[in-house]
Order: C-alpha cells, then sequence, then structure tokens
C-alpha cells in the first residue's frame, strides 16, 4: 500500500518523467528481442545460412546492446546537460514511431530499398536502442530535480523499480504480439 502510494506520488511529482520512462521501457520489450528476431538479414542467410538465426539474433543484440549503451553514455554526460524536460518528453514519447516502422519491417512492406532491407533493419534497430538508452537516462537524471528537495530521495529510489514496472509491462504487452508474428509473411527462417 505504501509503495503504490509512493510511485503515485512520484508520477504526480515529477512532471511526466516517470511516466516517460515507464513508456520507454514498455516500448522496448513489446518490440525487442521477440518481434526483432521475427525477421532475417538477407546477407546473413546468403552467406552464412546454417546456422543465419544464432548469428542474427546475437548481431542484433550487439547492435542494440552498443547503441544503447552510446545513448546512455551521451545522456549523462556533461554534453547533453541542456537537453531539458520538454526535448526528454518528445523524444521519449516518440518512441512511438516504432510501431510503425517495426511493424512494416514484420509485414516486408516495399519498396524493397527501404523496410525490406538489411540497412533499414540495422539502423532501425540501431536508433530504437539509442533512444531507449538516451531518453531513459535523460529521465532519471531529470526526475529528481524537478521535485521538491524533501522527495529527491525518494524520486531516485523509485527510478529503478519504475523501470523494472516497464518491463513487466512490455514483456506482457509483447505475448500477443506472437499474433502479429504469425500474421506476418514467412521468412526464409520462418516458411
Amino acid at each position: 500500500s505504501d509503495f503504490f502510494a509512493t510511485v503515485k506520488r512520484q508520477f504526480d511529482l515529477t512532471n511526466g518523467l516517470m511516466y516517460a520512462l515507464l513508456y520507454i521501457f514498455v516500448i522496448t520489450f513489446v518490440f525487442f528481442p521477440a518481434i526483432v528476431d521475427a525477421t532475417y538479414l538477407s546477407w546473413m542467410h546468403k552467406d552464412i545460412a546454417k546456422n543465419e538465426l544464432s548469428w542474427f539474433q546475437l548481431f542484433m543484440l550487439l547492435n542494440f546492446n552498443v547503441s544503447d549503451t552510446i545513448g546512455r553514455t551521451l545522456g549523462g554526460s556533461g554534453f547533453c546537460a541542456g537537453v531539458g524536460r520538454n526535448p526528454t518528453l518528445i523524444g521519449s514519447y516518440s518512441r512511438t514511431f516504432f510501431f510503425i516502422t517495426y511493424f512494416l519491417i514484420m509485414f516486408q512492406v516495399g519498396p524493397d530499398g527501404l523496410f525490406v532491407s538489411d540497412w533499414f533493419k540495422i539502423l532501425n534497430t540501431f536508433i530504437f536502442g539509442f533512444t531507449n538508452g538516451f531518453f531513459s537516462t535523460r529521465c532519471a537524471i531529470l526526475a529528481p530535480g524537478v521535485v521538491a528537495a524533501t522527495f529527491q530521495q525518494e524520486t531516485g529510489s523509485m527510478i529503478g523499480s519504475i523501470i523494472s514496472i516497464g518491463i513487466l509491462m512490455g514483456s506482457i504487452v509483447a505475448i500477443p504480439m506472437e499474433q502479429f508474428i504469425k500474421m506476418s509473411p514467412p521468412t526464409p527462417l520462418n516458411p
């Protein structure tokens, strides 16, 4: 009961930053890794078809994690200290755009040079990871600064809980996404 009251208070006090932090992780875990893994890279399939699925998963995981780390590092650097609340909120909620890009990739919507292409799949996942790291770090840094001094410690300690709740919610929402994967056109890996 006290935990939920604290969570509610933090959502109220942080001027949208806790909502944005939660949303970032919900979006991330709806699409990554399940929806990302519902596609393939043609050059991998052509060159290393024997273990392509394993290499594809490792490659996309590396792509996401490297870009996430770059985003976190940049988001926490003094260089980006001027990125305040409004740009952080706009950037966080603009990640909704990935619903469109990942569905276009998953359903192999043409033209061939865009959503079906390897470069777009790689770049889309890179930007997805970068925005995850950058905007979640900016939310975590900014949130304690928008509350009264008496609540700053509480805000700081709630950030980890909000991230965990976002991961849980995203993972739950990802479960029915399997139905979209089943409706998507077959790939060389999932005929």
